[in-house]
């Protein structure tokens, strides 16, 4: 048996101002996080070999739920509400949970936060087809708990 982990191991939840987010929240699709960095080099006279700095910016989130209830409708109506009367955004944190093969291993939750979430489409392709929320964020920093 492969001690690879597998999507079934892997679990993402939503918090809104720290309440826990519920019906089509739960039905997430796909999953993918991008670190922000930027690579820069630069070059001194006299010298013969080029400094690179990292520069770390934050995290780049996207995933898609299925729709299951009007949660997720309700989320867009309440975004454009509070855009409307130019209010701070919401605070939405971004939970995974992972669990592993290993037994020697302990879970982890990696909780994002400090972010921005948009939402980045909603669709659907035909009779039969399930309808989508396609969902893009950036997050500054992230924490690790183990288990």
């Amino acid at each position: 048996m492969s001690l690879r982990q597998r999507g079934e191991e892997v679990s993402v939840r939503f918090l809104l101002n720290n309440a826990p987010m519920g019906g089509s929240w739960l039905k997430v699709q796909d999953f993918e996080v991008t670190p922000q960095e930027d690579l820069k080099e630069s070059d001194f006279l006299g010298e013969s070999e080029t400094d690179y700095d990292r520069q770390h910016h934050g995290y780049s989130l996207t995933w898609t739920c299925h729709i299951l209830d009007g949660a997720l409708l309700d989320y867009l109506d309440q975004v454009a509400a509070a855009e409307a009367a130019h209010l701070a955004p919401e605070d939405l944190r971004v939970q995974v949970l992972y669990a592993f093969r290993d037994p020697t291993v302990k879970k982890r939750v990696v909780t994002y936060y400090r972010g921005v979430v948009k939402v980045a489409s909603e669709g659907f392709r035909g009779r039969k087809e399930y309808v989508e929320t396609k969902f893009e964020a950036r997050y500054q920093k992230r924490k690790t708990q183990i288990m």
